[in-house]
């Protein structure tokens, strides 16, 4: 949505900021060079042009604390763009899930079996994520 309220110079401009920060925040020796920056935040922008200032802010900080892993020493631009593919992931199934809560919470009681064992994942899901 930042692109469509703040156009994508800005966004890129923004994301190539957030990158050089983390580039320096990091303890690492091999570091991203301007162009290798520069390159990241506009495939980010292409891959998911609807990303928020939200998922740029959980992006970093997932990073920083090495949530998926150890960076091995160097961060590069397919490391930081899969971050951000996982992030926007994650984004859609808890959007899946909770369309799902929604849809159960409205019945009674489930149908079948089937439908017994999604609405357990589904609370399964909700505390994990709670």
């Amino acid at each position: 949505m930042m692109q469509k309220d703040l156009g994508p110079d800005f966004v890129v401009d923004f994301l190539a900021l957030w990158i050089t920060e983390m580039n320096e925040m990091l303890n690492i020796s091999v570091k991203m060079n301007p162009t290798q920056i520069y390159y990241t935040a506009r495939q980010i922008l292409a891959e998911l042009p609807l990303i928020t200032v939200a998922h740029i802010k959980l992006a970093y900080q997932r990073i920083i604390t090495g949530y998926y892993g150890k960076d091995y020493n160097r961060i590069d631009p397919s490391t930081i763009c899969s971050v951000f593919r996982m992030i926007w992931e994650e984004h859609f199934e808890a959007a899946e899930m909770d369309s799902l809560q929604g849809h159960y919470n409205k019945k009674e009681a489930p149908d079948n079996i089937y439908d017994m064992e999604i609405a357990k994942l589904v609370k399964k899901f909700k505390m994990k994520n709670t």
